[in-house]
């Protein structure tokens, strides 16, 4: 679909519209925007937790204190997330396996 095709089928913002290539090789108008990523929004799941404890991991920098002591610190500073709020223990394992994955 062109973009004049659109507007003669009732898209009013045609000309402005966000545009993607169908699987058919159309162009049709995007009709939901990809929001952009919020990074300073916390929700209370693991993902959001693992954002910030990554974050707050590499904030911390090469201390020389041991990995649970680190741990320790950094769940510390993220005491007012909502995931270590609601579930604590599971922070901690998030945390742990932070840890091992990314070998940090």
């Amino acid at each position: 679909m062109s973009r004049k095709q659109a507007a003669e089928a009732g898209f009013t913002d045609a000309g402005t519209a966000t545009w993607c290539t169908g699987t058919m090789g159309w162009l049709l108008p995007r009709l939901m925007p990809v929001p952009p990523l919020a990074t300073d929004r916390l929700y209370d799941n693991a993902d959001s937790f693992a954002q910030s404890f990554d974050a707050a991991w590499k904030a911390l920098g090469n201390s020389p204190e041991d990995a649970n002591h680190r741990i320790d610190l950094v769940l510390d500073q993220l005491r007012d997330h909502p995931f270590m709020i609601s579930r604590p223990a599971m922070a901690r394992q998030v945390a742990d396996f932070r840890i091992r994955l990314l070998g940090l």
